[in-house]
């Protein structure tokens, strides 16, 4: 199962998920949030195998591709009102599209409001509450999700820790799993016992 370590702020955080080996590593461009960060913050930061994501809130696509380049960022994980052709003019491969099971009544209306973006993106990611994300909750309606057909690989978010790993790998089976809140001692401030913890946290359930 995949893993990704998102909200990081620090170089001695990053270089820990490194040594740890968790495969993708998530870097916040929205300046409201107590977890962002700049470009060159970034590019100063250690790098090795991990993927590179930067999450994006609303930006344009010219304002993305500008701070994937200064950055290196390897995707783009995007928050907000994003179109399927503005998926597309950031390239498949390079995106990751969040969506929010409960802005949704049933599975139906969620599997229409994804299925426009399975041609243009490379991942889901399916979050709590209704916008936004590092909410610290859960998603409202779990099995929501294992009634839809997934057409891409997805990562599963909201109040993921330790404590609740378990009992969402019963609900349902992602493909990966993205933790900001649940490795913290404090926002952007990684808990590294907690992450040596979540290193050795056993997932191999089959997953979606």
């Amino acid at each position: 199962m995949l893993r990704k370590i998102c909200g990081l702020t620090r170089a001695e955080d990053v270089e820990l998920c490194l040594q740890l080996g968790f495969e993708y590593l998530g870097f916040l461009f929205h300046q409201a949030s107590p977890r962002a960060v700049s470009p060159e913050q970034v590019t100063a930061f250690p790098k090795a195998q991990a993927d590179r994501v930067g999450v994006f809130v609303n930006q344009t696509v010219e304002e993305i591709i500008e701070i994937m380049h200064r950055a290196d960022l390897d995707l783009v994980q995007l928050h907000g009102e994003f179109s399927p052709e503005q998926c597309r003019a950031l390239g498949r491969d390079r995106v990751i599209k969040t969506f929010w099971p409960d802005r949704h009544a049933t599975a139906a209306d969620l599997q229409r409001a994804i299925d426009p973006y399975a041609a243009v993106c490379r991942f889901f990611l399916f979050d709590a509450g209704r916008q936004g994300g590092g909410h610290g909750t859960r998603i409202g309606n779990l099995s929501m999700l294992q009634a839809i057909a997934h057409p891409l690989p997805w990562f599963l978010a909201g109040g993921l820790s330790l404590e609740t790993i378990p009992a969402v790998l019963e609900a349902c089976r992602p493909s990966g799993l993205d933790l900001s809140s649940g490795a913290e001692s404090q926002p952007g401030r990684k808990d590294h016992t907690l992450l040596h913890r979540l290193s050795r946290l056993e997932l191999s359930r089959k997953a979606n």
